[in-house]
């Protein structure tokens, strides 16, 4: 998903916490708006701590909440 189809509030704490405009991103994908679950600092992406988090997976059984769409899905 192009950061760019990210709410921008939330694009401005992923450029803020990635520290770039072009992170990495991975982890499921939502469904419904196709926000990828991890954003990650190219540099150092396996600074856990600067992660920004879009979907927060498997909350209830098996279904996974989706921040950018307000929206749950399941696999």
């Amino acid at each position: 998903m192009a950061l760019e189809e990210i709410k921008p509030e939330f694009r401005a704490s992923i450029i803020d916490r990635c520290q770039d405009e072009n992170p990495i991103g991975d982890g499921i994908q939502c469904p419904h708006c196709g926000a990828l679950e991890a954003y990650k600092n190219r540099e150092n992406p396996g600074d856990t701590t600067k992660w920004s988090w879009m979907v927060r997976a498997f909350k209830i059984d098996d279904y996974s909440h989706c921040r950018n769409c307000d929206k749950w899905f399941g696999l």
